[in-house]
């Protein structure tokens, strides 16, 4: 119960945070711009679907995002709390709460890869800048958030627009430590310390809803063997900036294959 108070408290809070807007892309539904943008607790809505937004603690912006986030979190049922753990959140109707798609990318650029963003005529498509590696190969920190903010910028209008939601996988702070492994262009390189400064900057340059991908790989035990002085660094370095979370999946031991 602790777990799944502490993921949904995340999952509100980035939710209350952002005035979330009636927002959800997938391949099998309507399309987001088909849709109604309105706020979750906008009264008119809420009425609408026979509820008063006098009964939700969470939609009073007198208190704070922890208050209301827990206010969310009593009115749901175990079930309901399950369903929304998930990067494909089906929301909660009966409180007026929609489905919401976690999934966006923003590795060096918007990307219409994940069902979170949507490209079409209106918004044809976004700025795509070099590879990460590329861009870190500068070590140009201003670069870096400069870049962070641009994604930022694109990201918050298709926001708006209803093309995309807040909340991105990017970027991808795994230290390179075999040049075979064919996800080392979306990473800063084999470097902890540049990879924990380009976290920084890049998410600092954004500052909406970013999640730092992390993919420890190879044997369990034998990772742990280098862990601290090349896994952690980056880690240490972006917890210590404070940026908003990690996402760490994609484990092995004993050699055998854990997705997770």
């Amino acid at each position: 119960m602790a777990f799944l108070s502490l993921s949904l408290l995340s999952l509100v809070l980035a939710i209350l945070s952002a005035e979330a807007r009636n927002i959800f892309m997938s391949s099998s539904s309507s399309l987001a711009h088909q849709r109604n943008f309105t706020f979750v607790c906008d009264t008119s809505r809420l009425s609408q679907r026979g509820l008063d937004v006098k009964d939700f603690g969470f939609c009073d912006k007198s208190l704070s995002y922890e208050t209301r986030a827990k206010d969310l979190i009593d009115h749901m049922t175990l079930t309901e709390k399950v369903q929304n753990l998930g990067d494909q959140a089906s929301g909660v109707q009966r409180l007026g709460l929609p489905p919401y798609n976690w999934w966006s990318e923003a590795l060096h650029g918007v990307s219409d890869v994940g069902h979170g963003t949507h490209f079409d005529e209106t918004v044809p498509g976004a700025t795509s800048f070099p590879t990460v590696i590329l861009t870190a190969a500068s070590f140009n920190e201003t670069l870096w958030k400069a870049i962070g903010q641009v994604v930022s910028t694109e990201a918050r209008a298709m926001y708006n627009l209803g093309r995309a939601g807040l909340t991105f996988w990017s970027p991808n702070i795994n230290v390179v430590r075999d040049p075979r492994w064919g996800r080392a262009l979306e990473t800063p390189g084999e470097d902890p310390f540049v990879v924990g400064k380009y976290a920084v900057n890049y998410v600092r340059g954004e500052r909406i809803g970013l999640i730092m991908e992390y993919m420890p790989r190879g044997n369990l035990r034998k990772l742990l063997e280098g862990i601290r002085i090349i896994r952690l660094p980056p880690l240490t370095i972006g917890v210590s900036a404070q940026l908003p979370a990690t996402n760490k999946t994609w484990k092995h031991q004993d050699d055998k294959h854990s997705p997770g």
